[in-house]
């Protein structure tokens, strides 16, 4: 996955009630299927090079 920079970030939106709690809300969601995104790939990409790696090993008897 390419990293990312956010060098300037600007988020609007209105809502009833607590608009700090709603952000952090939604913030926290999404942050979390975000980081579970990364933890999946990066968990694809080890099994994929420990399945490549199984055929070239030595097997000592």
């Amino acid at each position: 996955m390419a990293s990312v920079t956010i060098q300037q970030l600007d988020v609007r939106f209105h809502v009833e009630g607590n608009d700090q709690a709603e952000f952090t809300r939604l913030f926290e969601r999404h942050i979390r299927a975000w980081a579970r995104a990364v933890e999946d790939e990066r968990s694809r990409r080890c099994r994929t090079e420990a399945e490549r790696g199984i055929g070239d090993r030595s097997v000592d008897r």
